[in-house]
């Protein structure tokens, strides 16, 4: 070992205790001269496996961070930075140099299988800090199995840093902030050079392997991928799982290029005889046979759950499960009704039809409309919303503002029975502005600013709106949809700020998207843009900007549609 330096990993864990006997043997053969797991939330037999751990090797321990969920949400909010700068100030106790914050499906790893931590430094003659790029594993048809020898994967921008205490400045989750004058490279040596808009990563990309890497096993496997979804999130004060994680985004689901990573026989063969041996107790043994039946029953309950959430959010089914190959979530995926709806009455008066039921859309946020076909009509259709309690309550997971009523006049001497085509009556739902990582513009109220994000943030907060270009009496306004109106919003002096209302229903909603250099993507309506980097601010009014999102088809007026045929009671 180098005498000048000393390196521990570290990892906060939740409910992982199938895998914790793995990642702490994992860093421990490649040469860490620590190892500690901080465990936050656990509901699983971590503890108990933790400690068959901690009385078998010297170089392990562990400790929970639990406390900080007696903290104020202010502080409890940013647990993961908190948690790890406890823990540096910890090993800098314990004499260590350097130290390394990761995942537990985040495993170091040298591109020999067989380099040491210390070995790859010195062969690189690193003495700062150094980052490394993910390579993500995709799924293994087996629950349960060790690190293989070859495997398919996709390279990742996102990184995990081995720190020099002594030069940290701010602790972050990827990349910290060093101070002034540290050294910090990449894996190849060159130094690290951080994207403007998002400096926790390199502004290069990533397309070849390095001599070293952060292996993130990202799936495992089907059934792991599923168990993990009910896990609940890091940062939630819910003791026990919640629904979902809304953090995942489907199974091996990665549209990139694959690379087939592999290793040597000999040393993978060496490695796993290790693993074997280190974990040949009986006891370790029966703890990690305990939690594996945990993640078993989490996986029943994934697909329990799924069936509970089909009627009441489509979008979620299709973000948690696209590339699922288990019934029934395959079918849901391959087969999404995004609008559910009941017509309960069709009357006729002297010429005027009116058409009242319910219907809402599986699609989060989407707003409704309807229309008519094979009637000749002498007014305008006009319909309007109301509350409908009774579907409420015997389907909670419609919303309240569910019922319309439509109307449109037609010739009140035709007689419908005699029509060569029945009436159809269309319902449909708007499409949001959604790019090919699912995201979109997004009003932040409470903060009074637009961002880019993710179309799961809708399901957050009541107050994060998607945002529409729209039409405003002639002219043309950046607008957003907030409770069933439009707002128009104003940018001024970097801030963003809601005037005027009207009402949603008598305004139609128009989307455009235009093609930039490069194959990049702005956001246009008439003289309007919008483009934004990762991570960055949004700009308005301006021709010049460049947009990160390459849209996955043209931005339409209107999404899904169903037609019903009708007949009429009068």
């Amino acid at each position: 070992m180098n005498e000048l330096r000393k390196i521990k990993a570290i990892a906060i864990a939740k409910d992982e205790a199938a895998y914790l006997h793995e990642w702490v043997f994992h860093h421990l053969y490649f040469g860490f001269d620590g190892v500690e797991v901080v465990v936050n939330r656990t509901t699983d037999n971590s503890i108990a496996v933790l400690e068959e751990l901690a009385s078998n090797f010297d170089k392990f321990s562990y400790s929970s961070c639990d406390w900080l969920d007696l903290c104020s949400p202010s502080i409890s909010i940013r647990m993961q930075e908190i948690a790890y700068a406890q823990s540096c100030a910890k090993a800098v106790e314990e004499g260590y140099t350097h130290i390394l914050f990761i995942d537990v499906d985040e495993f170091w790893t040298p591109r020999d299988f067989k380099s040491s931590i210390h070995d790859f430094l010195n062969d690189k003659k690193i003495q700062g800090s150094v980052s490394f790029n993910w390579v993500c594993e995709l799924g293994q048809a087996s629950p349960f199995q060790p690190m293989s020898s070859q495997f398919q994967s996709f390279m990742s921008s996102h990184l995990k840093t081995l720190s020099k205490i002594s030069d940290l400045q701010e602790m972050r989750i990827h990349t910290p902030a060093f101070k002034g004058g540290s050294n910090h490279c990449m894996a190849d040596g060159t130094t690290f050079i951080a994207q403007k808009n998002a400096p926790q990563f390199h502004n290069l990309a990533i397309d070849s392997l390095l001599d070293a890497f952060i292996i993130h096993r990202l799936y495992r496997s089907e059934v792991e991928y599923l168990a993990a979804l009910v896990r609940g999130n890091p940062d939630s004060k819910t003791r026990g799982p919640s629904d979902f994680k809304l953090n995942r985004h489907g199974y091996n689901f990665y549209q990139g290029p694959v690379v087939h990573l592999s290793f040597a026989d000999e040393e993978v063969k060496n490695y796993k005889s290790s693993l074997d041996g280190m974990f040949a107790d009986g006891r370790i043994s029966d703890e990690i046979n305990i939690a594996r039946k945990t993640v078993l029953d989490r996986y029943q309950r994934c697909l329990d759950l799924a069936v509970d959430i089909e009627y009441s959010n489509n979008r979620l089914i299709q973000q948690l499960f696209q590339g699922c190959t288990v019934q029934p979530l395959a079918k849901m995926v391959s087969e999404p009704q995004t609008i559910d709806y009941s017509v309960d009455v069709v009357r006729l008066d002297n010429g005027l039809i009116t058409i009242s039921g319910w219907a809402y859309s599986k699609w989060a946020y989407s707003e409704m409309r309807f229309g008519v076909q094979g009637a000749s009509s002498s007014e305008k259709l006009h319909w309007t919303r109301s509350d409908r309690p009774d579907v409420s309550r015997a389907k909670p997971w419609v919303p309240l503002r569910a019922g319309f009523d439509v109307r449109f006049s037609s010739d009140p001497q035709q007689d419908f029975r005699k029509l060569e085509a029945p009436i159809a009556f269309e319902i449909f739902e708007a499409d949001l502005i959604q790019s090919h990582q699912d995201t979109c513009l997004l009003y932040d109220a409470e903060q009074q600013i637009i961002r880019h994000g993710k179309t799961t943030d809708l399901r957050m907060k009541s107050w994060i709106v998607p945002i529409f270009f729209s039409e405003y009496e002639g002219g043309e306004v950046l607008a957003v949809l907030i409770n069933h109106s439009i707002k128009r919003l104003i940018h001024t002096g970097g801030k963003v700020r809601a005037v005027e209302t009207v009402n949603a229903a008598e305004k139609n909603f128009l989307f455009v998207k235009q093609a930039r250099e490069g194959g990049l993507f702005s956001i246009k309506h008439g003289t309007l843009y919008a483009g934004a980097a990762p991570g960055g601010d949004f700009y308005f009014n301006r021709s010049n900007v460049e947009a990160w999102e390459l849209f996955k088809s043209a931005l339409n007026q209107i999404g899904p549609r169903i037609s019903i045929s009708l007949g009429v009671d009068k």
